[in-house]
């Protein structure tokens, strides 16, 4: 039988490695976070990886060694054979696992069957559906040509519109006659108005000056005394 090995590692790096260079190729090499990395630098062996052949541990401590770190690799022990005295034997294909007294009975379920009953073959299932109406008659009715009005559709009535005193003007008039005549301003007597000196002031002196407003009652005011010095 081939040799299993399992692969541990307990915190070693090579010489001239320093712990910074480790932890960081550690961290590469296992895509590891500051957790693991605390664990595998602990100084505790940890098991990196278990039941492989020489190859594959060879491969694990090449690849360690690369980032500075020594791979432990420890030869796993071969079972125990197996002692034929133990009274086991393996039974044959389809052989019952449970003798008769230890199986389990399972009562049947009481069913009790819907009324049903089963139709003829060739019976429907379903009412038919309702016949479809009759079509309408059509006898009466033709169709008329293309752009035909429809004589009994009642139109609206035309409009009268009263030109009996219009008339066309020649060609080239000006319309220019039809135009609205233009307004006069209204005549404004202005007799009575005249105007006041520069800087003169308009209106009455009474109206001008407003009456001071009265001073506010502080009857209910006091003041507070100063606060004492520190």
């Amino acid at each position: 039988m081939p040799e299993r090995y399992q692969i541990l590692y307990r915190g070693e790096r090579l010489e001239g490695v320093s712990d910074a260079q480790l932890r960081r190729g550690l961290a590469q090499l296992f895509k590891a976070d500051d957790a693991l990395l605390d664990k595998l630098l602990s100084g505790r062996p940890q098991l990196l990886k278990r039941d492989c052949d020489r190859e594959t541990a060879s491969r694990y401590r090449e690849a360690m060694a690369r980032v500075g770190a020594v791979a432990i690799l420890q030869r796993m022990a071969e079972p125990a054979a197996s002692d034929d005295s133990a009274g086991l034997r393996l039974a044959e294909a389809g052989t019952p696992v449970l003798r008769p007294e230890e199986r389990g009975t399972v009562s049947a379920p009481s069913v009790i069957p819907p009324d049903l009953e089963v139709a003829a073959a060739g019976t429907r299932l379903a009412d038919p559906p309702a016949p479809a109406p009759a079509p309408p008659d059509t006898s009466q009715l033709s169709l008329a040509e293309a752009g035909e009005r429809i004589p009994n559709l009642p139109g609206p009535p035309a409009a009268e519109v009263g030109d009996s005193g219009l008339s066309l003007s020649p060609a080239g008039t000006d319309f220019s006659d039809c135009r609205a005549p233009e307004g006069h301003p209204p005549a404004v007597d202005l007799s009575a108005l005249s105007l006041a000196p520069e800087g003169e002031p308009l209106g009455p002196e009474a109206d001008r000056k407003a009456a001071a407003p009265p001073a506010p009652d502080t009857a209910h005011l006091s003041l507070a005394p100063e606060p004492p010095e520190a």
